[in-house]
Order: C-alpha cells, then structure tokens, then sequence
C-alpha cells in the first residue's frame, strides 16, 4: 500500500499552514554569517520546541537508528584514537553535535501542517532572497560589465536553497493554491536568485537536473506528451534569460565568459590540475582527504574539519561529499549514502517535488557544500524525519 503524504496528490490549502511555524521554518533558511562560519541552527532549537509543546518523542526508523548509533560509535573511537588532537575536544564535540543535528526532526510526528509550513517557507525564503540580491545587484554595480560584482553580490552558501525552492515549486505548481500569476512572478524570482549568486555550481546543476527531468519524461513509454511543468520549465526560462540579457547582461556574460567557453575551449580542463585554480584546488583538497582517510579508514578525522591537517591552512573540502569522508571515515561515509539512498528512494515514489529538491542538491553538492550548510541540513534534517515517520506508517499499513 502506498503512503499518501498528505499533501502529494490532493489540492494543497495555504489555510492549513501554522504561521508560527512558517516564520520559525524561515527563520531556520535565512543564512547568517559570522567571520565566515555559518551560525544559523535555530531549527535544531525548533525541533526541541516541538517535542516539548507536544510531550511526545517518536522513535526513529530501526535504519535510522542505527545511522545514529553509527555516527556516535564513529566519535567515540576518535576520542581515544586521535589524542593527539585533544586540545580539540570541545570544536570535535562541537562538530560532531552540528553533524548529528540533521537527525533533529526524526524524533518528531511529522504532520500535513509542518510539510506544507516547511515548503512554503522554502519557497518564500528563497523569493526574499532572491529579491535582496537583485537590490543589492542594482545598488552596487559600477559598471554593466564588471565581474567585480560577485564578491558583492554573489555566493555559494545559498545557491542549492533557491535551486531546491526551484523543484518544489515547479513540481508543485499546480498543487499550491496560490493565484498562478504570483507563481509565475516567484518563480522568475527564484531563477533570477540562482542567476545572481555568480555561482557555476548553481548553474550547472540547474541544467543536469533539468536535463534528467527532460529524460525523465522522455523515455517513459507510459507518456508520449510533454507535461505543462516541463513547457512551463521552458518558458519560463526563456522569459528570465531575456529578463537577465535586458536588465543584467552582466550576468550572461559571466557565465559564457567563465563557464562555456572554458567548457567548449577545453581551458576549463586545463584548468583541473592548475592547484591554486577554483578547479584545481578542489582536486588538492580531495587528495587530501582521500590520503587521510586511507590513513585513518574508520573514523576519518573525527568531525574535525580538513583544517586540522591540510597544509594549506583550508578550513573547506570545497565538496559535500568530501567533507562528510573526511569527518566520519569509510564506514560514516557508507552509512550516510544509504540514509541519502533510502530517503532519495522513498520521495521517488512518494513527493516528487522533494525528490527533485534532493537530487539537485546532491549535484550541487559535488561542487560544494550544502547539507553541511546550517539552511542545508535543516532541508536534510526535516526530509528525513519525513521519511522516518511516514515510511514507518507505510509499514504499518501493509502489516
């Protein structure tokens, strides 16, 4: 028998949103940045809060559980195996706490409210976003054509939100009951937000995730049309490229400056084993990481960030992926793939807007960070605790 997330295939009412919660969802998506270090884990505190106004805690899949387990045998064998770094144990501790904070809402009964109050916060979110940067675009740009305006305007850290917002509204578009040209307008918005971060990874992500979407369609043999999110995808494309060659051309020709014609010119290969490059210092960094880990296959760093060895003094993997080998090892870095793998699954069948969410996001992750982001593994916390309480319930019906 199949779950019915509550809010997968009936009309979805704005009127069964909890604005308290709504406003503490964004509150959890809005980036804050102190000397460089994401600080914004208020939704680990949300969580909390649930499970106190409730009186209720849920216990997590047994796969889940295990997943924690793991995670904490994981940090208590690099206490005693890295004493060499114990002058670390409170940033370790630390680490290990923000690491395990994607497990927050798993311990919560996820209602229809709180997944209608998380996507459209999502959504919203991303729209103030995506509307400060275009401010902030016009209020800082000196020249039309001054790639200068990226250290000002533009970022990685918030790229993989607006991209996540993208596919949920796309793929919920119909769903959501707003009035349609507002929808329209948010999803300009949002592309326009992707465009404005200066951020490749965005880019390419959005056009690997459209492409699988495009197949997705395409080779299935039980349609022969083309579905209005998918014409929709197209046209609104179109209208923002012709939005952002009009009013930001600046932006265009970044991205063909940087990103095609590198591409097509085969510099941007080159450039792959150039180490002080954007390209190349994420192949140095990997090495890195690989070379440590093989070093220390079970615990990988122990939480600590690639900082506490690498001798470029980088406090960054420059990947998802990367940075969650190095901190828990072979063994950590099996176990959270799987929890990825059956939560990628379940929305496969289930959501599809939070499926797509997940894959462009694990894209972009290739790149950079995202679910180690604080906004990221809210997205990744509150995703799981969905799958662990409505995979336990699709259980419970078949038995």
């Amino acid at each position: 028998m199949k779950v019915n997330l509550a809010l997968v295939n009936n009309q979805q009412n704005l009127t069964r949103i909890n604005l308290p919660l709504l406003l503490l969802f964004m509150l959890s998506l809005v980036p804050i940045v102190v000397e460089g270090v994401s600080i914004n884990y208020i939704f680990v505190l949300v969580a909390a809060l649930l499970i106190y106004k409730r009186k209720v805690i849920t216990i997590p899949k047994i796969n889940i559980s295990i997943g924690i387990l793991s995670f904490l045998i994981i940090f208590l064998i690099s206490l005693l195996y890295h004493h060499e770094y114990v002058t670390f144990f409170w940033r370790r501790f630390g680490s290990f706490l923000i690491f395990m904070s994607i497990f927050s809402f798993c311990f919560i009964k996820i209602n229809d409210e709180m997944i209608m109050s998380f996507k459209v916060a999502l959504i919203l979110t991303s729209a103030m976003y995506s509307l400060i940067s275009i401010f902030a675009f016009f209020d800082v740009q000196l020249s039309g054509h001054s790639f200068e305006i990226k250290n000002t305007v533009g970022g990685n850290r918030y790229g993989f939100v607006l991209l996540a917002a993208f596919w949920v509204l796309l793929v919920d578009f119909t769903k959501l009951n707003m009035n349609k040209i507002l929808k329209v307008l948010v999803f300009i918005l949002i592309i326009l937000g992707v465009a404005l971060t200066f951020s490749r990874s965005a880019i390419v992500a959005l056009f690997v995730s459209g492409s699988l979407y495009f197949l997705h369609y395409v080779l299935s043999i039980r349609r022969i049309y083309f579905p209005k999110s998918l014409i929709l995808w197209i046209s609104l494309l179109i209208v923002t490229a012709f939005l952002l060659l009009k009013f930001a051309p600046v932006t265009t020709e970044y991205y063909i400056s940087t990103l095609l014609n590198p591409f097509f010119n085969n510099s941007l290969y080159e450039s792959i084993f150039i180490s002080h490059s954007s390209e190349g210092i994420r192949l140095v960094r990997l090495n890195e990481v690989l070379n440590y880990v093989i070093l220390n296959p079970i615990t990988g760093s122990g939480y600590l960030g690639i900082w506490s060895f690498s001798e470029t003094g980088s406090g960054s993997t420059h990947g998802q992926f990367s940075d969650v080998l190095l901190r828990v090892g072979f063994f950590g870095f099996f176990v959270y793939l799987y929890l990825i793998t059956i939560m990628t699954n379940f929305f496969w069948k289930q959501e599809k807007s939070f499926f797509w969410a997940i894959i462009v996001i694990l894209i972009y992750g290739l790149f950079h960070e995202s679910f180690k982001e604080p906004q990221g593994a809210f997205i990744f916390a509150i995703l799981l605790g969905i799958y662990s309480h409505y995979s336990k319930k699709n259980k419970f019906h078949h038995a």
